[in-house]
């Protein structure tokens, strides 16, 4: 679908902070390409940790008009069952994974993990942007002005989002930040909130090892992934 997404989500939700795409494309087999309108600010991974903070407020804020949007006309949604779609995070790459860094012993411990974790109930019906990063959000002065790359929006727990924004920084605490910002909201189901979470990062760190021990070939982020799993295998 490359980018097609950007533009429906675009057209579809007017509060969304997504914005209007001029051209998308692709080049070579298999990359795609998409060209939006310019946002002001800088992505939250360039801002200081206040900086991230005093953007919280409007970071939740944003996250919830997502994850409360009415999603049955988008068709270009990933609907599939939500633990079916977990489940292909922890085995996407495998087979491409050469890296001699790469500890397949590690990856079946954390996969173990995984199958006990997976077993819990979990609220499966809210429109996600599926790759929430740090990368793909913009702000300025302490407002979110731009929420880009789609590519990976479906349907499943809205906790996802939480979970990829906060598997990196270690210094910001969004997670905390998060469930007060919510914890009273009716539109959300806080239930199990930290089992819920802890599966997710577990999901992105197993997916993180792979991709850099696969596709990548990155040890240095390999490494940082391995540190953000350490909890499970200890």
């Amino acid at each position: 679908l490359g980018f097609r997404k950007d533009s429906v989500i675009h057209n579809t939700y007017p509060n969304i902070q997504a914005p209007k795409i001029m051209e998308n494309g692709k080049f070579g087999e298999s990359g795609f390409y998409s060209l939006s309108e310019m946002v002001a600010g800088k992505q939250l991974r360039f801002l200081s940790a206040q900086e991230n903070i005093s953007s919280m407020p409007s970071l939740f804020s944003a996250m919830n008009e997502i994850h409360t949007s009415e999603f049955s006309s988008c068709d270009l949604l990933n609907r599939e069952d939500w633990k079916s779609i977990l489940k292909k995070y922890t085995e996407y790459g495998y087979d491409k994974v050469e890296a001699t860094f790469f500890d397949d012993n590690r990856y079946k411990q954390l996969l173990a993990v995984f199958d006990k974790q997976i077993q819990m109930t979990l609220p499966s019906s809210y429109l996600l942007h599926g790759d929430f990063g740090r990368t793909n959000i913009f702000s300025e002065n302490g407002k979110i002005t731009g929420i880009i790359d789609w590519s990976e929006a479906m349907v499943g727990d809205f906790l996802w989002d939480l979970a990829w924004i906060a598997f990196w920084p270690t210094k910001i605490d969004f997670v905390s930040k998060y469930y007060e910002f919510n914890k009273n909201n009716s539109n959300l189901d806080m239930s199990n909130f930290e089992e819920r979470l802890s599966l997710y990062t577990l999901v992105i760190g197993i997916h993180t090892l792979l991709f850099a021990g696969g596709i990548r070939k990155d040890e240095e982020t390999y490494n940082e992934a391995v540190e953000r799993t350490n909890k499970f295998v200890l």
